[in-house]
């Protein structure tokens, strides 16, 4: 009996270790032939277990770079021109850190698009129908369910649009 301890590390969990033991077998195998035949056998169980089929050439070409991870980088029978698999040879790259953009960190509660809604309503020339409207869905819908009450909401409705709108 041999346990799964002392065997071989899984290099792609998802096709089992019964796959991992055929490519092994199939390495010791002389007759190129025969050996290419039993490659396209596990290549087809191999796309039975992925299912995902954007594009085909694309697709058998991540199958191919697949198996030649599989066998060790041993697989002399690997049919593209790059001998080296190009779905994992973008895998050391560093992570690119994101710019986020920079807001108004005092009033994030209220979301970003209310502040750009109170910044356009600077322009128009009757404000205050609008001015309501905001005040409600301010107190409503506010990110962290803080209750407000209308004088806080008129204030931060002055400050964010830097005193162009006063209404206490």
């Amino acid at each position: 009996m041999e346990y799964n301890t002392k065997t071989n590390k899984i290099v792609f969990s998802q096709y089992g270790r019964n796959i991992q033991i055929l490519i092994d077998e199939t390495l010791n195998i002389s007759k190129k032939t025969k050996r290419i035949k039993i490659y396209i056998y596990i290549l087809k169980i191999m796309k039975d277990n992925n299912l995902i089929i954007n594009n085909i050439d694309i697709y058998k070409r991540k199958l191919w770079d697949q198996l030649y991870l599989l066998t060790n980088n041993k697989l002399k029978e690997y049919p593209f021109k790059n001998k080296k698999p190009i779905y994992f040879l973008n895998k050391k790259k560093k992570y690119i850190k994101l710019n986020y953009p920079k807001q108004i960190k005092q009033y994030k509660y209220y979301g970003k698009i209310i502040q750009k809604f109170i910044k356009k309503i600077i322009k128009i020339k009757n404000k205050y129908k609008y001015i309501y409207n905001i005040a409600n869905i301010m107190k409503n819908n506010n990110i962290n369910n803080i209750k407000l009450k209308y004088s806080t909401i008129l204030k931060d409705i002055k400050l964010i649009s830097k005193g162009k709108i006063d209404l206490i």
